[in-house]
């Protein structure tokens, strides 16, 4: 049985570097659609790969943070009754469909079923907790129960690539079946039998395409959690080393909000916030009159700190950019980096509450 390339390179969507597994993981990465039709079509059957893309390698592994989260992934599994996995991945594409979410299905060929929620692609600070605590959430809203939880901020996951042979078809079904893509709405709105999909799987549904719908929704999701992973770790490393930092004086008669404040605090403990956070900082810190030296002064203790790189932002920012000094940022856009989240004492919020 041949391998169904169209189903191969529209899961990839020309994104790598990739590792491949049969279920043994190559040491090599895979850095081509060329490449990876290649591996595919020699072993034809069983194979796998990476669930996430990477931007380095190292040795004979993906360098694990350098991984780009473009996606999040749900195994449905169940061992002795697959209909019951079926029954589950429908309920939870029913409830992303409810919530303008249009996620990827495929059926494994055996016992379960995998749900991929594209999203434009992130570089988080803590890309394993954040997918683990976005998808502890979702199960347990939906009581999910043939979920494999252990794949739940698992980076280096390696997942069946649609238009492949899962041997473990022939055992179970007495037939060869392929890692079978499916219409999510159809899925829904239509359901079909489960014998019906063991019917489509014996030829791979090759004239279905896969199509991938990126939610920028549950991609801002992640980043907010991400954000208050940060902030927690921060503030952890700050109560464990009893780290002090002198309150920030007013100057020019005006006075840093106190948003700002707890997340230069939390700078100063060592969070390493994203950078749109850190233009916040700048623009507010100018603002209220402090020397391009005092603010970069600030992001010292960051662990990606460059003296030269950061006096270069800051001037950027406050004094030779094109458009320079930026206005500071509103409490709205605050709210939305997650920077509001980090204090309770906030005269401007209880004003507005």
């Amino acid at each position: 049985m041949k391998v169904l390339e169209k189903h191969v390179l529209k899961h990839v969507h020309g994104k790598y570097l990739r590792q491949f597994a049969t279920p043994q993981r190559l040491p090599n990465p895979i850095k081509s659609d060329d490449e990876l039709l290649k591996w595919t079509e020699f072993y034809g059957k069983d194979c796998f790969i990476s669930v996430f893309y990477f931007k380095e390698w190292d040795g004979r592994n993906p360098k694990k943070d350098s991984v780009v989260i473009d996606v999040i992934y749900f195994d449905f599994d169940h061992e002795t009754k697959p209909i019951e996995a079926y029954a589950e991945a429908r309920l939870f594409i029913e409830f992303l469909l409810k919530n303008d979410i249009i996620p990827r299905i495929y059926f494994s060929g055996s016992k379960g079923f995998a749900v991929y929620i594209d999203i434009p692609d992130l570089r988080l600070n803590n890309p394993s907790e954040t997918l683990k605590s976005f998808c502890k959430k979702i199960v347990e809203r939906l009581n999910l129960k043939t979920v494999d939880p252990h794949i739940f901020g698992d980076v280096m996951r390696v997942s069946r690539l649609p238009g492949t042979i899962n041997t473990k078809s022939i055992k179970k079904f007495g037939k060869a079946l392929y890692c079978t893509p499916l219409d999510p709405c159809e899925i829904v709105n239509h359901p079909l039998p489960f014998n019906e999909i063991i019917e489509i799987a014996e030829t791979g549904n090759p004239d279905f395409t896969i199509e991938r719908h990126e939610s920028i929704k549950v991609a801002k999701l992640l980043k907010e959690i991400d954000l208050k992973i940060t902030a927690r770790k921060a503030i952890e490393t700050y109560k464990r080393l009893k780290m002090k930092s002198k309150p920030m004086k007013k100057a020019n008669g005006k006075k840093v909000r106190p948003c700002i404040l707890k997340a230069i605090e939390l700078m100063k403990a060592g969070a390493d916030l994203p950078h749109k956070a850190r233009v916040a900082i700048v623009c507010e810190l100018y603002h209220n009159g402090y020397s391009i030296r005092d603010i970069v002064q600030t992001f010292t203790a960051t662990p990606d700190y460059d003296p030269s790189k950061t006096w270069y932002q800051a001037e950027h920012i406050t004094a030779k950019g094109k458009n320079a000094p930026y206005k500071p940022f509103k409490c709205e856009t605050l709210k939305e980096l997650g920077l509001c989240d980090l204090v309770s004492d906030c005269p401007i919020k209880k004003r507005n509450a």
